[in-house]
């Protein structure tokens, strides 16, 4: 069974109030449910929007504000009673600021439809104009209307800076949170690590022994030399040379000498 329009303006009164509705026997502040209206980021218009609207061609844009006149809305397919057009998708509402957003709705001919006639009201987010009561003739609607063509959205907020991690041994600190956009403070420096004691000299060799020198030879005394002989009934004899062999013995090389 679909919702009575008591059911339905009930619940749409509490959601505008900030409540979750239990049951319609409740008032909007006897409900212990809280359940505020969810924003979403492409709802949100960042930019200041002048609370006086320029005076504007059709098309035209000064600031963060566009311009439409006269902008024909489509038949919503399937209904006698909505228009629709994606250029007016985001339409400043009429009661903002100053009263100069007004809307201008007319027909084909160019005839004024005055609010109260035919019950319409226009839908800024959906872009969708619809009539309650008698649709007036001559169909489809023209409307004029400023837009919003600033920033929407949040966009990427820059986060917290974390604590930065504390140097020392090797240990990267941990990063910090994002945030809104507030710098945190710089870690501490760590404590430098102690340095490592330079290792012993290696001890040297032991240097070699000295050889033993060899025994100088025996000088022979050759102021006596004999050098000559002259065995008794014998030609003479002249010494040439006087050497020790390996075994020590004297060798004496001679020759004779002629008489």
């Amino acid at each position: 069974m679909a919702l009575t329009t008591d059911q339905k303006s009930s619940k749409l009164f509490k959601k505008a109030m900030g409540v979750g509705e239990t049951t319609t026997l409740r008032d909007f502040f006897e409900e212990p449910k809280k359940g505020l209206p969810s924003v979403l980021s492409n709802q949100i218009w960042v930019d200041a929007i002048p609370t006086t609207a320029p005076v504007l061609n059709d098309g035209e844009i000064s600031g963060v504000v566009k311009r439409w006149v006269d902008k024909v809305l489509i038949a919503v397919p399937g209904t006698t009673n909505a228009f629709y057009h994606p250029d007016i998708i985001n339409t400043i509402p009429f009661n903002y600021g100053d009263g100069s957003f007004n809307y201008l709705l007319k027909d084909s001919t160019g005839a004024t439809i005055p609010f109260g006639q035919g019950d319409w009201i226009l839908d800024t987010e959906s872009g969708v104009l619809s009539f309650y009561g008698t649709v007036p003739p001559n169909m489809p609607p023209k409307l004029s209307c400023y837009i919003y063509v600033g920033t929407i959205g949040l966009g990427s907020s820059t986060g917290t800076s974390g604590y930065s991690g504390y140097s020392g041994l090797g240990i990267s600190g941990y990063s910090g949170y994002s945030g809104l956009g507030i710098s945190g403070y710089s870690g501490f420096g760590g404590y430098d690590g102690v340095s490592g004691y330079s290792g012993l000299d290696g001890i040297s060799g032991y240097s070699g022994l000295d050889g033993v020198s060899g025994y100088s030879g025996y000088s022979a005394d050759t102021s006596n030399l004999i050098t000559s002989i002259s065995p008794p009934g014998t030609s003479g004899y002249r010494i040439t040379n006087i050497r020790l062999d390996s075994d020590l013995k004297v060798v004496i090389t001679y020759d004779d000498i002629p008489s």
